[in-house]
């Protein structure tokens, strides 16, 4: 049975979905280092699987653990958060 859920999500959607305000999502697609994304004609759209991928990378045990890729943490009053 294929599962329900959605494949893609947009910047909107991708922003809820890891807590990074989309204003930071946008600037990561500029300079890079944010997650992979694809475009069709002007949509941006974020696979779940690279979003979960993203976020995986940039976990750590410690802060004294390999230079993670940069997430941004989400700031306090924004709307960032679902």
């Amino acid at each position: 049975m294929e599962s329900l859920e959605p494949e893609f999500t947009d910047t909107l959607g991708a922003s809820r979905f890891t807590s990074v305000p989309v204003a930071t999502l946008a600037t990561l697609r500029v300079r890079g280092g944010g997650p992979a994304f694809s475009k069709a004609r002007t949509r941006v759209l974020y696979s779940y699987r690279d979003l979960r991928d993203w976020l995986e990378q940039a976990s750590r045990t410690s802060t004294s653990a390999a230079e993670a890729p940069f997430v941004p943490t989400p700031r306090i009053g924004t709307n960032a958060m679902p």
